[in-house]
């Protein structure tokens, strides 16, 4: 199914079957608590569905997760439930049906920057009066010339 470094999406409770060719296979699973699976399938392009990810950040990132795993130290544990929080944002980016569809809560920030264009918000009012933070609207608006 995969090649190598490939990395595999299975939903939780997905009945599944790992069958691999002659030859030396490595697999690192990273699974999800339910409190962690509440808060990612909170986002609407979370995958319901089994996937084989090709997208280089997904794949730098489980290498990272695999390193980590592999070098342990005091910051290890840390380092990969941030490492995973990342992924799982990843998966759901990756997920989504088009660049140009833009997640509400950024849909939301247009309007009101929009609706007050002669004296425009500021980012924290704007993220009070949106489902946004400070830190999602600066990454999102950084650069932007429009």
């Amino acid at each position: 199914m995969g090649n190598t470094g490939s990395v595999l999406y299975r939903p939780p409770k997905v009945s599944h079957c790992n069958i691999f060719e002659l030859g030396e296979v490595r697999c690192l699973s990273v699974e999800l608590s339910a409190k962690w699976l509440e808060h990612a399938q909170a986002c609407e392009s979370y995958p319901k569905d089994p996937a084989v990810c090709r997208n280089s950040r997904i794949e730098h990132l489980a290498r990272r997760i695999y390193f980590e795993w592999r070098n342990p130290d005091c910051a290890t544990r840390l380092m990969i439930e941030g490492l995973t929080c990342e992924l799982t944002a990843e998966f759901c980016k990756s997920n989504r049906s088009s660049e140009s569809d833009p997640p509400p809560w950024l849909k939301e920030v247009y309007k009101l920057v929009r609706d007050r264009f002669v004296a425009p918000p500021s980012i924290a009012e704007i993220s009070m009066e949106s489902e946004s933070t400070e830190c999602m609207l600066q990454g999102n608006f950084a650069g932007s010339t429009e």
